[in-house]
C-alpha cells in the first residue's frame, strides 16, 4: 500500500485525495472568514462614523 503525504509531509493514509480536497477547503474558508472580519470591521467603523454625525 503507499504512503500518501500531504505538502506539510503529513501521512493521510489511502483516503489522501479526499483529504487533500478537505484541507483545501478548510483553506479557502480560513480566508473567507478573514475577508469577513475585515469587511465587519470596516463596516463597524462606517457605522460609528454614521453615529457620530
Amino acid at each position: 500500500m503507499a504512503v500518501y503525504k500531504s505538502q506539510g509531509g503529513e501521512n493521510l493514509g489511502p483516503n489522501a485525495a479526499q483529504t487533500e480536497k478537505l484541507l483545501k477547503s478548510v483553506e479557502a474558508l480560513g480566508f473567507q472568514v478573514e475577508q469577513l472580519k475585515m469587511e465587519n470591521s470596516y463596516l463597524r467603523t462606517q457605522l460609528s462614523e454614521l453615529k457620530g454625525k
